[in-house]
């Protein structure tokens, strides 16, 4: 199967409307964005880089990240708990079924550190404001099928446009990160376009690598076919939830290489699988 359902003129298009949106989306929130390094820089309680004269003192006063603490004490004895999930019978008959389903749903939520995420979700939202929960399935190699739930960091989630809850209508760009082998291996099973994570190569092979990274790998390819010795340096690139023509669509896009992969929605629900919190 083809990793990009477009081509010729459409897939121009398409490139143009994702980077548009991308775009928009990144400037959505200049505000937020000024601000992050900064609330992290409090919360952490990291110096001060900058002071504001000769031998200022730049340590950073525990106050804020006090009364944040309290917060998240005040909000975790209400959500960490078990069960998390509590079921309320509508009618006499359901009433037997409350147990056995909230102790069901409660180890499911507790695999792959599920909890763990929507806790540092909700953590994350106290501390900037928003919280991202992101839900993927995955399969087996028993052939059965599992639900993962990670924790976005604001940084790196961008919803646009703005000015709506419902999710149904927003498009979501999710930053992310991986090495340049994890590229190579999705374009050998031709989930990512082999011309794009071949350019993507060649972009990391021109990039000095570090001691460590020079001690990997075997060859200097920097195509898809073999290990290479660029394998462990680092890509950034983009996974996208975009209304293309009216339906949504699943994107992986690197800025300089353009579109890894583009298909319909393979997901049951006409929506993006991201929540804010």
């Amino acid at each position: 199967m083809n990793p990009i359902f477009v081509e010729g003129e459409d897939l121009d298009r398409l490139r143009q409307q994702v980077d548009e949106a991308l775009t928009a989306a990144r400037n959505s929130r200049p505000e937020i964005e000024h601000k992050l390094p900064n609330w992290r820089r409090v919360l952490a309680l990291e110096p001060a880089e900058n002071s504001a004269y000769t031998d200022a003192p730049n340590l950073t006063t525990p106050t804020v990240r006090g009364r944040r603490d309290a917060v998240v004490a005040h909000i975790m004895q209400a959500v960490d708990r078990q069960p998390l999930f509590v079921a309320v019978p509508k009618t006499p008959d359901a009433a037997d079924s409350v147990r056995p389903l909230e102790a069901f749903m409660d180890q499911e939520l507790s695999k792959f550190g599920n909890r763990q995420a929507v806790l540092a979700g909700i953590t994350e939202a106290i501390d900037v404001g928003t919280g991202t929960l992101k839900a993927t399935v995955e399969e087996t190699a028993e052939g059965t099928f599992e639900v993962k739930i990670s924790a976005i960091p604001l940084e790196d989630v961008y919803y646009y446009p703005t000015g709506t809850t419902d999710m149904a209508l927003v498009n979501v760009f999710e930053r992310v990160r991986h090495p340049y082998y994890i590229l190579r291996y999705n374009a050998q099973q031709n989930f990512f376009d082999v011309k794009a994570v071949e350019q993507i190569g060649r972009m990391v092979a021109s990039v000095e690598e570090t001691a460590g990274q020079k001690q990997v790998g075997v060859t200097d390819n920097s195509g898809t076919g073999q290990a290479s010795e660029f394998d462990w340096k680092p890509v950034e690139y983009w996974e996208i939830w975009l209304r293309w023509r009216g339906d949504l669509i699943h994107v992986f896009y690197h800025e300089d290489a353009g579109i890894l992969r583009a298909v319909p929605n393979p997901l049951p629900v006409d929506r993006p699988p991201y929540q804010p919190i």
